[in-house]
């Protein structure tokens, strides 16, 4: 074994030890719930990595055109809500760059790997009938061997805002990612490809306090399987639902029609959004590209939706404005190239 392959397996035994002394002495909060997706927020997180610092290959440069659209967003949604932008270091010349002297957008210098906030960022609990007690954070497990980084944001930011952080029990062999993850009243939905959940997650969802779930299915061929790349909950019982129309999606569209009569019998009237045909990726061809406008951020009367130049992208903008949505549309085509979407890389400030 080389000298180098020593110090990286000395490496991950000392992150890990590290993890397990952290989720063993986590702070217990009986009586913490989720915080509704719904509720207004009080600003949006978001997130520029050093994965997307670097240019060269086509796959680094689709990571930087990510970051690119990831300092757009925040610019474009900052004129509307508070935004806080999690900033690498080595990044922070590029973000001030880009963004401009004048820039509203609050920077804070955090060492992340990437710019996927939502699935590594804060869950945000509280005690439902106590007004006066203190929200806390729920620090989810990511990926403590290949993004450290970004699994000890979360701590960072519950360090940042002074309140109390939850973490996954150290023997908790399951992992959820904050994108497969919305709550209203106290009922948590997520998604798997069979629409059936297994104990490890059921345990993570008990753990934060999320005693109703709902599972609905997954898109066929989304490597994420996250709910928010066909699903978004708003107030009202609305749901916001992909609608795959292309007889080359009728296995998606069937799916879709599962879930749809899930949420329908728990009472959401269903808002159905243009749902294009995925497509290969255009660097290795190895994986479904789905450009989602179900992965959008809602604000209160404000909605931030994703652009892809598709004649799809001014329909979308007429359904969340038709929901009497104050509409900004920001370009997210790279976003969805690497996986994902606006609501992705934003979370919330609550």
């Amino acid at each position: 074994m080389t000298a180098f392959r020593k110090r990286l397996r000395l490496g991950a035994v000392v992150v890990l030890a590290i993890f397990h002394l952290a989720g063993a002495h986590a702070e217990e909060l009986p009586g913490y719930t989720p915080v509704a997706t719904t509720e207004t927020p009080a600003g949006l997180i978001l997130a520029l990595g050093l994965d997307h610092g670097h240019e060269g290959s086509a796959a680094l440069d689709l990571l930087h055109r990510g970051g690119g659209e990831i300092l757009g967003f925040a610019a474009k949604a900052s004129a509307r809500v508070e935004v806080t932008l999690l900033v690498h270091p080595l990044c922070l010349a590029w973000a001030r760059r880009e963004l401009g002297e004048t820039t509203r957008v609050k920077l804070l210098e955090i060492p992340i790997n990437g710019g996927w906030v939502r699935d590594y960022g804060p869950i945000w609990l509280e005690k439902k009938g106590d007004a006066k007690a203190v929200r806390a954070i729920f620090d989810l497990k990511y990926y403590p061997l290949f993004r450290p980084l970004d699994d000890l944001a979360t701590s960072k930011l519950a360090e940042h805002y002074r309140v109390p952080v939850v973490r996954n029990a150290p023997n908790t062999a399951g992992q959820l990612e904050g994108g497969n993850l919305q709550v209203d009243d106290g009922l948590g939905f997520t998604a798997t490809p069979t629409g059936k959940l297994g104990t490890p997650i059921q345990a993570i969802l008990s753990r934060m306090g999320c005693t109703k779930v709902q599972t609905l299915k997954s898109l066929p061929g989304d490597q994420s399987q996250h709910l928010d790349m066909f699903v978004m909950l708003a107030t009202g019982k609305r749901a916001f639902l992909a609608d795959f129309t292309d007889p080359a999606d009728k296995e998606r569209r069937q799916v879709m029609e599962e879930n749809a009569a899930a949420l329908t019998g728990l009472g959401y009237r269903l808002i159905r959004l243009p749902a294009p045909t995925p497509k290969l990726d255009r660097i290795s061809e190895s994986y479904w590209v789905f450009e989602s406008y179900a992965n959008a951020v809602l604000c209160g009367d404000f909605a931030f939706v994703p652009e892809y130049g598709r004649p799809e992208d001014e329909a979308a903008c007429k359904v969340f404005a038709g929901e009497g949505f104050k509409v900004t549309m920001v370009p997210a085509k790279s976003l969805a190239e690497l996986g994902g979407g606006l609501h992705c890389v934003a979370a919330e400030r609550r």
